[in-house]
């Protein structure tokens, strides 16, 4: 199901949301859109309320999930992942880059 008029989404309970990162370049090798690149590195989106570590897990941070986890859920013609809590395996903070 395709939600296109969403304005705001409040993550409930341990779940947290989270926006696939896919980087254009790896070890110099430009990637297209059609290159089946690991979905494992996400942007935190939204958080819920019970999630037990909010110092680490916030919005904007990157973190890392196993590959075949969470529910993909598609908003405003974008694809994002729902998991819970315990699904995230470890955070970075700060900036990224592609360096």
């Amino acid at each position: 199901m395709i939600y296109n008029k969403v304005k705001t989404i409040e993550m409930l309970g341990k779940n947290v949301l989270l926006k696939p990162y896919v980087p254009t370049e790896v070890n110099g090798i430009i990637l297209t859109q059609t290159q089946n690149y690991p979905k494992m590195y996400n942007f935190i989106i939204a958080v819920g309320r019970d999630v037990y570590d909010k110092e680490n897990i916030k919005s904007g941070n990157i973190c890392i999930i196993p590959r075949h986890t969470g529910h993909w859920v598609e908003l405003n013609g974008e694809k994002y992942i729902q998991v819970v809590e315990d699904d995230i395996l470890a955070i970075f903070e700060g900036e990224v880059s592609e360096e």
